[in-house]
């Protein structure tokens, strides 16, 4: 089992360097088709990665926000049983709620990148890819400054969040945009120029 593990991930760099065809639309996988055998590139191993990322619906340029928006989705739910098992003795009440009001926002915004991942492989990606930016952005001050206000009670920290709150409001603009683009851009007769 560890090799075909070993194997794989090897056949998966090789494929991510690799040339490869790509079909009109960014990021989409449909249609793409490895140049050779390119560092040893395995063509069975390449295109059972590729049918898989098809089927998540999910373009290889969007993986960036997706991966992004699963593992910070991980990473609160982890800080969320942290602060309701560890910090609930170490914290006053207060700064429980704020590290909890991290927590969330976090995860609404991990989702977000989520969604931000699937959507990116529309005809608006450079907006969506823009909101996907700013939610990251947001989750890092946002969330990460109420974190660290919880933890240290150094309290000029809360003048970094509304800064947070703004990329997330923006990234959210932002995407609404992009999808109304993309909506405007698959209208019948509208011009793809």
């Amino acid at each position: 089992m560890d090799m075909t593990w070993q194997c794989f991930r090897r056949n998966l760099a090789a494929l991510i360097k690799s040339s490869v065809t790509r079909s009109p639309m960014k990021g989409d996988t449909r249609g793409m088709v490895p140049q050779g055998s390119v560092g040893g590139l395995d063509a069975q191993a390449s295109q059972l990665y590729l049918r898989a990322v098809s089927s998540m619906g999910i373009g290889v340029m969007a993986h960036g926000f997706f991966i992004a928006g699963a593992i910070l989705a991980g990473l609160a739910v982890a800080l969320g049983a942290f602060g309701a098992h560890s910090l609930k003795a170490v914290l006053s009440p207060e700064m429980l709620i704020v590290f909890d009001t991290g927590v969330r926002y976090q995860m609404f915004h991990s989702l977000a990148l989520l969604l931000t991942g699937l959507a990116e492989r529309r005809d608006g990606a450079a907006w969506i890819s823009r909101a996907g930016w700013l939610f990251l952005i947001g989750i890092g001050l946002f969330s990460g400054s109420l974190y660290a206000l919880a933890l240290t009670d150094l309290r000029w920290l809360g003048a970094i969040t509304p800064f947070g709150g703004l990329a997330f409001l923006v990234g959210w603009s932002l995407l609404a945009w992009g999808a109304w683009k993309s909506r405007q851009a698959n209208k019948p007769g509208a011009s793809k120029g």
